[in-house]
């Protein structure tokens, strides 16, 4: 067998195509396109106990609430059980070194100093949980990267809306 440097029990999940979008048709009735001007910060109203507390404007509104919580909430696995929970934010340098150094920390402090170069790469051999699509602080640096704020196309991040503005720049690149 061919060393791919890969764990041969399951493949690598999931794949990178997994993540590019399908080509997206024009829309042909102009009518579904939610507009900018249609769509309400209402964060504000939200009470931090989670009780919305808005005077609706008149006509049908649709409420979409959007947070952060663990993909599926599922653990890592195989693993023996004191290294079994849930995933580590993958996105989040901070987060990510909660694991890295009770383990790898660890074992870099037993290594010699001078043996310590031998070291180049270390792989976090995590990912059968399935893929992460948000952290901490990404809107921040989505903004600081590209320039604009991402917030409002949110929704669109989520697959199930569209804007005005969906044609003008491409959610998460420009």
């Amino acid at each position: 067998m061919k060393d791919t440097g890969q764990d041969a029990s399951h493949p690598p999940l999931p794949y990178w195509k997994d993540y590019l979008w399908p080509e997206q048709p024009e829309v042909d009735d102009k009518s579904l396109i939610i507009q900018d001007k249609q769509i309400l910060d209402i964060t504000q109203h939200l009470s931090p106990e989670g009780v919305l507390s808005w005077d609706v404007p008149e006509g049908e509104w649709i409420v979409l609430r959007m947070g952060m919580a663990p993909t599926g909430g599922v653990t890592n696995g195989p693993a023996s059980p004191e290294a079994t929970g849930l995933e580590v934010d993958k996105m989040s340098k901070k987060m990510d070194r909660c694991p890295f150094q009770p383990f790898i920390g660890e074992i870099l402090k037993r290594i010699p100093e001078a043996d310590r170069k031998t070291f180049k790469v270390v792989v976090q051999d995590s990912y059968e949980t399935g893929g992460q699509n948000f952290t901490d602080g990404m809107l921040e640096e989505f903004e600081q990267r590209y320039g604009y704020d991402a917030f409002p196309y949110l929704p669109v991040f989520r697959g199930t809306w569209s804007t005005a503005g969906w044609n003008q720049t491409v959610f998460f690149g420009t």
